[in-house]
């Protein structure tokens, strides 16, 4: 019978180790795609049409103060619109075409920041300039040349490999990830059961909790390394060298310290286990 517990710990623990591997990498994938492909466009976007509306163009501490414009809240969800529409265009399902409603959300944006618009460009926020640069048909256009050009500047193994993530963002969908969650808590039930204890699940759910943390912290060093190791002058080597990879060390010293915390809470909770059972 012991045996049996010891097997049953050890299959679960595996399993374990597999889903929360899977989860922190779904969300690693997602925020790659967000933030380094689908954000940098939008943050292109702006400072180009930022620098087209100021004469004199936008200097350096102009486009400092730029930064305050992507922090309202409509940009990350402009960004979560494009990144479900840029999953499709990437699976082949057609161009990128924002709606009506997604339109009146940038309209209501540029409306929502003319002072700083102006204050920045010194030039006045005109109905007329936003007709002849920033219609529907130019942002679908801008986005869909950008994205095409990304693929090129990335080259074949880029391009292979933003497709590689964008499949897996698709397949770990917020539902899947949140099977995973409940398969994950009932693998500890079922660890309590078998170890029949509320303490004993710590350990074989801390050892792969731990194992994932390293794993994913030895991808941010290769990562980190490779972009300051590859050289060269072409387009698709300067996007790599922009993009930006700490979501990965955070994922994974979060996980790492997850599993130290459990095993330090194991430690505490059957060390007062025993004091309790030796005063009896």
């Amino acid at each position: 019978m012991k045996v049996l517990k010891v097997l049953g710990s050890i299959l679960i623990s595996f399993v374990l180790f597999v889903l929360l591997l899977i989860l922190p990498l779904s969300f690693i994938a997602e925020d790659f795609i967000k933030n380094n492909i689908i954000g940098s466009a939008i943050k292109e976007v702006i400072n180009d049409n930022l620098d087209k509306a100021a004469n004199s163009g936008l200097d350096d501490d102009k486009l400092e103060k730029v930064e305050s414009l992507y922090k309202d809240k409509r940009v990350e969800e402009f960004i979560n619109l494009v990144f479900d529409k840029y999953s499709n265009y990437k699976s082949g399902s057609g161009s990128i075409e924002i709606t009506d409603k997604e339109y009146d959300m940038i309209l209501d944006y540029i409306d929502d920041h003319k002072k700083e618009i102006e204050e920045l460009t010194g030039e006045e926020v005109k109905d007329e300039y936003i007709e002849e640069n920033l219609s529907k048909e130019d942002i679908n256009k801008f986005f869909n040349d950008r994205f095409k050009d990304m693929d090129k500047e990335l080259g074949d193994s880029g391009e292979s490999f933003t497709n590689l993530v964008v499949g897996f963002t698709k397949f770990i969908s917020t539902t899947f990830r949140i099977v995973i969650i409940a398969i994950i808590l009932v693998l500890i039930g079922l660890l309590m059961l078998i170890n029949w204890s509320y303490i004993k699940w710590m350990i074989p759910t801390a050892v792969p909790t731990i194992i994932d943390g390293i794993l994913i912290m030895l991808l941010y060093g290769i990562v980190k390394f490779s972009q300051g190791f590859i050289s060269g002058s072409d387009s698709s080597v300067e996007v790599f060298r922009e993009m930006n990879f700490n979501r990965i060390l955070y994922i994974g010293l979060g996980e790492f310290v997850l599993g130290i915390v459990l095993i330090v809470l194991y430690n505490i909770f059957k060390k007062r286990k025993n004091e309790v059972v030796n005063s009896v």
